[in-house]
């Protein structure tokens, strides 16, 4: 069964077909796309008989639009996908709204699995706590989402994290090379492109830290992503390491904030009061419940 989170702007289940103007989002979509700086992924579509297509293509276009928290706040990006949610007709206006819902709520509570859970499992080995994340990690997307959504959303990434899983068995108990191989030759042609994918995101991240230990300038970097992947996608690249640097300069902010000698010679309730009040001006409430352990991996400088 679907649980579903609040919705900000409940009355709009009963607006009628293209009103999604009166919901007053202080972002719009083009504006959403221009701050993003790039096309939209993914695809909003509803079928012959007017309901939603729960297919992965919806799964991209929610995720695209997700990808922006932390430059924007998270009701500014779900207002701007409601508004295009309630263009639709009915039922899959509604069928939508549903379905984000319970997206949202199951990407709160895995980042709340990762702020709690995971920190209580550090002393595990890696092997370990891999194994317990993805196992608890379908549980609940079952939990939250349809079977139906599940399918359409997850089926390629459960089949990498089973493979993932049966690895690690098997290396555990000493497999040879031979059983090795006959593991990856049991992947469907489909997920074995993918790992042949997730493989060249490796060799990039590789190429990148032997650069960046080499002092290559931005500009020779860049250079190399655009003969290897293209124009497109070197500019995606450069997005991604901008907001990586932008989430690692506030958790540094903040990290110092916190430590401030005038900070510490407070009260600790006072002292509670003003970072909460730091955390909200700063942070999303997804953002939050990750500072923990954001912290705790940062290095010092």
């Amino acid at each position: 069964m679907i649980r579903s989170l609040p919705m900000e702007n409940a009355s709009a289940q009963n607006a009628d077909y293209g009103s999604a103007a009166s919901l007053n989002s202080t972002v719009n979509e083009a504006a959403l796309r221009t701050f993003r700086g790039a096309s939209e992924d993914g695809k909003l579509r509803v079928d012959e008989t007017n309901h939603l297509v729960i297919d992965l293509q919806l799964r991209h276009w929610f995720d695209f639009h997700l990808s922006a928290v932390g430059e924007l706040s998270i009701a500014d990006i779900r207002n701007v996908m409601t508004e295009r949610i309630m263009r639709l007709p009915l039922p899959a206006r509604d069928e939508a709204l549903a379905v984000l819902s319970a997206y949202l709520g199951y990407l709160d509570a895995l980042a709340a699995y990762d702020e709690t859970t995971a920190l209580k499992n550090q002393m595990s080995d890696a092997s370990s706590r891999m194994l317990t994340r993805l196992e608890w990690q379908q549980r609940l997307r079952r939990e939250w989402l349809q079977p139906d959504v599940v399918t359409a959303f997850f089926t390629a990434d459960e089949l990498i994290d089973n493979y993932t899983l049966q690895k690690l068995a098997l290396l555990r108990n000493g497999a040879n090379a031979t059983e090795l191989k006959q593991l990856d030759e049991s992947l469907p042609e489909v997920v074995q492109v993918m790992r042949e994918q997730s493989q060249s995101v490796l060799t990039l991240n590789q190429e990148m830290a032997q650069m960046q230990a080499q002092n290559v300038s931005a500009e020779d970097q860049y250079a190399w992503q655009v003969r290897e992947y293209g124009e497109e996608a070197a500019q995606r690249l450069a997005q991604v390491k901008q907001r990586q640097e932008e989430w690692q300069q506030r958790l540094k902010d903040y990290r110092h904030y916190k430590q401030s000698p005038e900070l510490q010679r407070l009260a600790p309730q006072d002292r509670d009061d003003l970072l909460q009040t730091y955390r909200d001006a700063h942070f999303t409430s997804l953002e939050q419940k990750r500072i923990g352990a954001a912290l705790a991996l940062l290095k010092e400088e």
